[in-house]
């Protein structure tokens, strides 16, 4: 995945023509190299990564089951799963209650279910539970094969637009763009008194991976926001690991 997200963000994969309108008025368009069939690898592999993430988090709840003497015959063993719920009624029907889990780890997932937490005022806590709920949708989604929506956005732009004299620009407008679409256009722009052969452009575009369902803030790149979520499911484990230890 790692691999396909740096040949989607490589620089050398884009490039930009000038298309002429008609009647003064161009537009600089974005072009790239790669295949759509990329773009959906891409999307697949995301949503495999969100469903090993939830997989993970399920079997350290069913080893702690396992652990404490329970076995694939309980009568709630098929409905037995890491416990991630935005609804308290759902929560309190959970599985996880008839588990005699340690105090202290039964407490703390109490603590940081969607439910509780999203109105707790310790800004911490309410983060992990919203990035669990995170975690929790995007595998569900990929529970059905569904492609999670993927979108690579102009988020900042040096690019500017001039002139040569006799002619002159009459208007420069940026244009919302998801590059991935390919052929998108990113600039229009008016000249009056000459054509293309007038205009020059330069500059730099910062252009960011996202993807729906994933919460991202601007210049933060997306690897380093996936890497986010396996630290989460890291630190549920190792909460465990000490329950049990």
């Amino acid at each position: 995945m790692d691999t396909l997200i740096r040949r989607v963000g490589n620089r050398e994969a884009y490039y930009v023509v000038l298309e002429d309108r008609g009647n003064g008025d161009f537009s600089f368009r974005m072009r790239h190299h790669f295949p759509t069939e990329e773009i959906d690898t891409l999307s697949l592999q995301i949503g495999e990564f969100f469903y090993q993430l939830r997989a993970a988090l399920d079997g350290a709840m069913w080893e702690a089951h396992i652990l404490l003497g329970g076995t694939e015959f309980a009568t709630y063993a098929n409905k037995l799963d890491f416990p991630i719920h935005a609804e308290i009624k759902h929560f309190k029907k959970a599985a996880l209650h008839k588990v005699n889990l340690p105090q202290e780890l039964k407490i703390w997932l109490s603590a940081i279910q969607p439910c509780h937490a999203l109105q707790s005022s310790a800004i911490e806590v309410a983060a992990f539970a919203n990035a669990l709920l995170v975690i929790h949708n995007c595998a569900r989604k990929d529970r059905h094969r569904r492609l999670h929506l993927m979108a690579m956005l102009v988020t900042d732009s040096t690019a500017v637009v001039t002139a040569t004299p006799p002619a002159r620009l009459t208007y420069v407008q940026s244009v919302p763009a998801n590059i991935l679409q390919n052929d998108s256009e990113i600039v229009r722009f008016g000249v009056e008194g000459g054509d293309a052969s007038n205009v020059q452009a330069e500059g730099s575009f910062m252009i960011e991976i996202s993807v729906k369902e994933v919460p991202t803030e601007q210049g933060v790149h997306i690897g380093m926001v996936l890497k986010l979520y396996t630290d989460i499911v890291i630190l549920v484990i190792a909460e465990f690991q000490k329950a049990f230890s």
